[in-house]
């Protein structure tokens, strides 16, 4: 037993008022005149006996009435095993996180994982006093979550808690409040977390990296699903990159089951504008994926289309819709700088004029205009022996703005002029002209060449060169000589990319520009010039955006507007913002605008990118949920006491039943101190009791 106000122990003093009493009988005798005396030595020998066992039953009930009711006064408890020295009741700063992301719209029967978190949540202020103050965390971070409030704002907002597209691990949250301590204490530190979460293993795969600090009291309620169902839409790629108006097209869609049951016949359809085109149905085991293909035309001629796949699937709705743009027939703007005419020329002015979705242009280095770099999405240095300063700084520019550029060199090119210009590191090799070794054939592994062969060979005929340039191990090698050594050579920049070949074009140096595989590698190097603007969708947990359009003006300001058909099939669970503008922060740099996606206000969907001031919609632009709330496997009750069991400050709580006053009175026996002042209020009035009794009893025994 401990007492809350000990400093008023000092009252049992007082416990001696009745023993002065006792031994000073303050009552006056009674002269009582008898006329006979014979009989009274018998007499007064019975009631000194009597008076005497009297006087000390008294003083001991008036004793233990003024001991029980000092106690009460000093507020005796019985302390609960978790309580420690500063106990619950003083530490009266509270912080709760609770989980809303997408994972818990699975059910535990027939309830929302949310919304049973929040009950779980409604119930927590209640288990505190009246005076202390509450921080409700959930995964937007949104709202004042500095401080601490009392209880009423903590339930006001549990009642209009929703979903959040934000993924967050339970490190970062734990960061969070302990910030949000530290800067409300003065002094010693200490406080309650709570964590209410289903704990999916992808936010928090190592439950040891956690450390926990011995001032906090840690209180763990793990929500999870009565069974793991969830089927989504993984991702979409189009088998031709460029869509044609009028054109049949095929769309490549993976579904995956992650659940725990077999699904069957499951209705797949493909929107594009708000119509549906196509329809498909799917039926998958549990645990596995499947490539779907769709097939559709666009009679749309140019700009961009929306387009949404769409799958049933419950309770899990958030990926169930995968949202994408379609852009008609971009144009790649494609400039050949060359320093002389030769046959070489002919190679890319083949390839290029060929297809309509490519403009081609070239020029020599003599009558460049370099105004023509603005618009320009590939460059083509070719046979070019040396860079005048003018050019360098023309080319530089161009890759800070995004840019690609495919270098080709002359037999005699200076390494230094393309290394001050590109920022690569090449070095001049002492060659001759016939002297060559033969490629490698194409790595299987090699992302760039993906979609282009449906089998690589070993034996596969390859081209002959003979290499001017070495050092080109600096960047991503894309084909390679039999000896090891990189023949094309791709380096990321800043912003754009630089691809540069060790052999120059001309016959005598290379048979690469008469191969096959040169008009698919010439492709492919001008589709990598495509900008992330003509990426089918961004996926909100992505932090930039890089755009290019044309005559961009430095002080253009770019917003974006939800689509008024934005219908998603967990929208009636989302706070709306569908009339809403977001401007996100961005910066221009050329014919390129670079903004930061808003993750914190975008909804899955297809916006408008708008120019504010003049209102003219530049593009399309498709966003969707992380599909990292999709893979539901979770920690179990079982998994966070072994691994936290050596913590004495951290507890665990099962909740399985989904009762949450079952939760609050397993939490008020585990930590509530139980309150004895009330017992000895009680004992002193028996106290009372007993000396009246004890005075009624001796007075008609006297009688």
């Amino acid at each position: 037993m401990q007492f809350l106000n000990p400093s008023l122990l000092w009252a049992l003093s007082l416990m001696i008022i009745p023993i002065i009493i006792h031994l000073f009988n303050f009552q006056r005798p009674k002269k009582v005149l008898f006329t006979n005396v014979e009989f009274l030595k018998q007499v007064q020998q019975a009631s000194k006996s009597r008076n005497r066992l009297k006087h000390i039953l008294i003083m001991l009930a008036r004793m233990a009435f003024i001991g029980l009711l000092v106690l009460a006064f000093a507020r005796p408890i019985l302390p609960s095993k978790n309580a420690d020295s500063s106990s619950i009741s003083a530490r009266q700063q509270v912080s709760i996180y609770l989980d809303n992301s997408f994972s818990l719209q699975n059910e535990q029967d027939n309830k929302r994982l949310l919304d049973l978190g929040a009950t779980y949540a409604q119930t927590i202020p209640d288990l505190f006093p009246k005076s202390a103050t509450f921080q409700l965390l959930d995964n937007s971070f949104e709202g004042n979550t500095n401080f601490f409030y009392p209880k009423t704002n903590i339930t006001d907002k549990l009642s209009t808690i929703d979903f959040s597209g934000i993924n967050r691990n339970i490190e970062e949250i734990y960061k969070k409040q302990l910030q949000t301590f530290e800067a409300n204490q003065e002094g010693t530190k200490g406080g309650n977390i709570f964590w209410i979460s289903d704990f999916q293993k992808n936010t928090l795969p190592n439950l040891n990296e956690i450390e926990f600090d011995s001032a906090y009291n840690y209180y763990v309620l793990p929500v999870s699903p009565s069974k793991v169902s969830t089927l989504l839409i993984d991702s979409v790629w189009l088998d031709n990159p460029f869509v044609q108006p009028n054109t049949p097209q095929n769309i490549t869609i993976r579904v995956r089951n992650l659940g725990t049951e077999a699904i069957e016949n499951k209705s797949l359809q493909l929107f594009i504008d708000n119509n549906q085109v196509s329809a498909s149905v799917v039926s998958l085991p549990a645990q596995s994926s499947k490539e779907i293909e769709m097939n559709f035309s666009i009679t749309k001629t140019t700009g961009t289309v929306s387009a949404k796949i769409s799958i049933e699937d419950y309770p899990v709705l958030f990926d169930n819709d995968y949202f994408f743009t379609l852009r008609i027939a971009p144009k790649i703007n494609i400039l050949n700088i060359f320093e002389r005419q030769s046959e070489a020329q002919t190679y890319t002015n083949n390839v290029f004029t060929n297809a309509d979705f490519f403009v081609f242009s070239a020029t020599s280095t003599q009558n460049l205009d370099y105004n023509l770099l603005q618009n320009t999405d590939l460059v083509v240095l070719e046979g070019i022996s040396s860079i005048d300063e003018a050019l360098q700084r023309a080319l530089r520019k161009f890759l800070s703005s995004g840019g690609n550029v495919l270098v080709f060199p002359a037999p005699n090119s200076k390494p230094t002029d393309f290394n001050s210009a590109l920022g690569i590191s090449v070095r001049g090799i002492n060659a001759e002209a016939g002297v060559g070794l033969a490629l490698l054939p194409p790595s299987e592994n090699e992302p760039f060449f993906e979609g282009v062969f449906e089998q690589i060979s070993p034996s596969m005929s390859m081209p002959v060169a003979t290499s001017v340039w070495s050092g080109l191990s600096s960047g991503q090698s894309i084909l390679k000589f039999r000896n090891g050594q990189p023949f094309l050579m791709r380096q990321q920049t800043a912003e754009g990319n630089v691809f540069v070949c060790s052999a120059p074009l001309e016959n005598n140096w290379s048979g690469f520009g008469k191969h096959a595989l040169f008009v698919p590698t010439m492709y492919k190097i001008a589709l990598s010039s495509l900008s992330q603007a003509d990426l089918l969708a961004y996926n909100l947990e992505e932090q930039t955006a890089i755009l290019s359009l044309d005559s961009l003006q430095k002080n253009s300001v770019f917003e974006l507007v939800p689509l008024q058909n934005n219908s998603t099939q967990e929208a009636t669970s989302l706070n709306s913002t569908n009339n809403q503008a977001i401007i996100p922060s961005q910066r221009i740099s050329g014919n390129k605008i670079i903004f930061e996606i808003p993750r914190s206000s975008l909804k899955a969907g297809v916006y408008q990118l708008r120019n504010k001031q003049t209102g003219k919609i530049e593009t399309l632009l498709a966003f969707n949920y992380s599909r990292k709330e999709s893979y539901l496997d979770f920690h179990t009750k079982e998994e966070l006491t072994k691994a936290w069991a050596e913590k004495s400050n951290v507890q665990v709580f099962s909740l399985n039943d989904g009762d949450a006053q079952d939760f609050a009175t397993t939490f008020k026996e585990k930590n509530e101190n139980i309150p004895l002042w009330r017992y000895f209020i009680i004992a002193a009035l028996v106290a009372v009791f007993v000396e009246v009794v004890l005075a009624r009893v001796f007075s008609r025994a006297s009688e």
